[in-house]
């Protein structure tokens, strides 16, 4: 869901915020959004290693179209209001072209970094949760890429406010971050299937 108006927005993606620019090819939002948690029931993998708290974060956005429709250049950055779990950063590129009628393809590329503490809480294995989990310690001891990603896809207009977009690709993770116990595989594949409608 997405809602905006000429002085500020709401989405599940950004937050609810205020613009500090906003044009037709080029946004830019301030926002208070929601830094995901982790539950030890949600994953057998977990089990030992204690619950991650969710927290509230400070959050800034910013979208730029050089080429209208066929560029988006875009890039977040979130810094969490619980010290202990650190800032999360996302950017990358979409590259968008025709294909037939009402077909358009898309190439997306992206990478997400994370500074050291954010690392530590939801990759490191403290002596204590080493104790009580099958995991050897791990210390993050340093901030960098966690994830590159790349994928493919379609969207397919169906109506004048109603598009179907499905993609695919792949998301690897960085050595850095496969020095945690906690990764079993370095990859995995990556899919979506989205309706979207638009009311103007």
């Amino acid at each position: 869901m997405n809602y905006e108006t000429i002085q500020g927005f709401a989405s599940m993606q950004n937050g609810v915020g205020v613009w500090l620019v906003r044009d037709a090819l080029f946004k830019v939002g301030l926002s208070v959004n929601y830094m995901m948690g982790r539950q030890e029931k949600a994953d057998a993998r977990y089990s030992g290693m204690g619950n991650v708290a969710g927290s509230a974060m400070s959050y800034v956005w910013a979208e730029w179209q050089p080429i209208k429709d066929a560029i988006t250049l875009y890039g977040n950055a979130g810094n969490s209001w619980h010290s202990a779990s650190g800032t999360l950063a996302q950017w990358g590129a979409t590259l968008g072209f025709p294909l037939i009628n009402q077909v358009n393809g898309f190439v997306d590329a992206s990478r997400y970094w994370a500074n050291e503490r954010y690392v530590q809480q939801y990759y490191g294995v403290t002596q204590s949760q080493s104790q009580t989990s099958h995991f050897a310690a791990f210390n993050a001891h340093m901030s960098g890429t966690l994830y590159a990603n790349a994928q493919m896809g379609i969207a397919i207009e169906l109506e004048d406010n109603m598009d179907l977009i499905a993609s695919y690709g792949r998301s690897t993770a960085s050595a850095m971050l496969m020095e945690s116990p906690l990764l079993n595989q370095k990859s995995q594949t990556i899919s979506a299937l989205v309706l979207t409608r638009r009311f103007p």
